[in-house]
C-alpha cells in the first residue's frame, strides 16, 4: 500500500505546532506521547510494534538509502491500524529536530509504558538495576549496554529521567525498544521481586570487594547502579548481596556510572555457561 502523505507548509499549521511542542518534556509527558528521530530509532520503534500517530518527512528522508526498509516496516504498521503521515518541507522538520543536521524522518506515538513487572523474574537471568539514575545520555547508553550482552531486563530502582526522552533514546540506539524496562518505587520493591527467584542484588561501589582475576562472577544476579553524584543510596547497599569494586590502578577516583555498568555486564555476560 501507498502511505497517504499530507503536505504542511506553514509553522502556524495546527498539527505542526503541537508536535514541535513535544520537544518539550513536561509537554510530551501531559500529551502523553513521544517524538521518535532519525532512521534507526524510527525503524526500531516500527520493528517493535509501536503504533504512530503521525509518520513525519522530508523530501530527503524520500531519497535516502534506508527510505525503502523504513517504508515497508511503515506499510505494515498502517495496514494494522491507519495513521496519518506527513510531508514536512525542509524548514518546517528542521524547526522540529533536535539535532543539528537531522535525517528527516520522526514518528509521534503513544508513549510505550514501562513494563510490568513479570509474576516472577527469570531465574537464570542476568538484570540491570539503575538507582536514581538522571542523566539521560547515561540511561540510554546503559539501557544499550544490557542489551548488548543480553540482559534480561532493565530494572529503574526510585525517580530515573525518562528512558523515552529524546537524549535518552538516541544515546539507546534502538535498544530500549529491544528488552523490558521495568520501573520500581524503590530499592525494596526491587529486592523483594528479585528474591521471588532467588536472585542475588550485587552492589557496584567503591568500598566493595576488589575485582581480580579469580573472581567469579555469573547469572543469575541482578547489578545495581547508582546516582551519578551520591552513588546507592543506603537501602541500596544494605539489601545488596555482594559489593564490588572496579580496580583502578591509575589516579581517576571512579568511573562515569555508565562506563562502569559496561565493565561489569561484560564480566557477568563471560561469567555464563555458554560463554565458557
Amino acid at each position: 500500500m501507498e502511505l497517504p502523505f499530507k503536505t504542511l507548509s506553514s509553522r502556524e499549521n495546527v498539527t505542526y505546532k503541537h508536535i514541535k511542542s513535544l520537544r518539550q518534556a513536561k509537554k510530551a509527558h501531559e500529551a502523553g506521547l513521544v517524538l521518535v528521530e532519525g532512521f534507526r530509532q524510527v525503524e526500531e520503534a516500527l520493528a517493535a510494534g509501536i503504533q504512530p500517530l503521525w509518520l513525519i518527512v522530508s523530501q530527503a528522508a524520500l531519497t535516502h538509502e534506508r527510505w525503502s526498509a523504513l517504508l515497508t516496516l511503515a506499510q505494515a504498521r498502517c495496514e494494522a491500524k491507519p495513521f496519518e503521515c506527513l510531508l514536512l518541507e525542509p524548514r518546517l522538520f528542521e524547526g522540529l529536530s533536535a539535532t543539528a543536521s537531522p535525517q528527516g524522518v520522526a514518528l509521534v506515538a503513544p508513549s510505550p509504558i514501562l513494563a510490568s513487572p513479570a509474576a516472577q523474574p527469570d531465574a537464570t537471568g542476568l538484570y540491570l538495576v539503575l538507582e536514581g539514575i538522571q542523566d539521560p545520555g547515561n540511561l540510554g547508553t546503559m539501557i544499550r549496554t544490557a542489551d548488548a550482552f543480553a540482559f534480561s531486563g532493565v530494572i529503574l530502582a526510585g525517580p530515573t529521567t525518562d528512558p523515552f526522552g529524546d537524549k535518552a533514546l538516541r544515546s539507546a540506539m534502538g535498544s530500549t525498544f529491544h528488552l523490558p524496562v521495568y520501573q520500581f518505587p524503590s530499592i525494596v520493591e526491587v529486592k523483594h521481586w528479585l528474591s521471588a527467584s532467588k536472585i542475588p542484588l550485587i552492589a557496584a561501589e567503591l568500598s566493595g570487594e576488589t575485582l581480580s582475576r579469580s573472581t567469579v562472577l555469573a547469572p543469575p544476579a541482578a547489578l545495581v547502579i547508582g546516582n551519578e553524584g551520591a552513588g546507592l543510596s543506603s537501602e541500596a547497599l544494605a539489601l545488596s548481596d555482594r559489593h564490588l569494586k572496579i580496580a583502578m590502578p591509575g589516579q581517576a577516583e571512579s568511573l562515569n556510572a555508565a562506563a562502569a555498568a559496561a565493565i561489569l555486564c561484560h564480566l557477568f555476560a563471560l561469567g555464563r555457561p555458554e560463554a565458557q
